[in-house]
């Protein structure tokens, strides 16, 4: 039986899923002369990946301290995501 190589399929996975939400229906989030909607605070990110859910009409967060803060006044559970590289 072949083994599967596990990152291989990994980042097939990823980058199906990066296609797929760039493919998105865009129109639904951008305003009828062609800017968007909504902008987050990932706007300001680096990564790609949160690049393409800055214009999300959700309010996300990087995880910085201006989130844990917010977190922890509020008393609201974290999710903790790590990068699988």
């Amino acid at each position: 039986m072949k083994q599967i190589n596990w990152k291989w399929f990994l980042t097939s996975i990823l980058l199906l899923n990066i296609v797929w939400t760039v493919n998105a229906d865009e129109a639904a989030l951008k305003n009828p002369d062609g800017s968007w909607k909504w902008t987050n605070r990932l706007i300001h990110e680096t990564s790609p990946y949160l690049l393409l859910h800055a214009h999300n009409p959700v309010d996300w967060y990087p995880w910085d301290d201006e989130a844990l803060e917010r977190a922890k006044r509020e008393n609201k559970l974290t999710d903790i995501y790590q990068k699988l590289s």
